[in-house]
């Protein structure tokens, strides 16, 4: 299986719901996507990334 790389809405999703304080679980289930995906992108916001940086990685 590849791995297709997350598109800027999808990260703006992402990045709207982990404002909200929702879980990382039904995040991935909202965006379709794989719950390592989104822990990944949750990871570097608490980091201190935002949306924008992370897309550039």
């Amino acid at each position: 299986m590849t791995y297709i790389h997350l598109t800027t809405d999808e990260l703006v999703l992402i990045a709207s719901y982990y404002h909200q304080n929702k879980k990382e679980t039904s995040v991935a289930k909202q965006v379709k996507r794989a719950k390592q995906a989104t822990y990944a992108v949750y990871k570097a916001f608490d980091e201190g990334l935002s949306a924008l940086d992370y897309y550039k990685q």
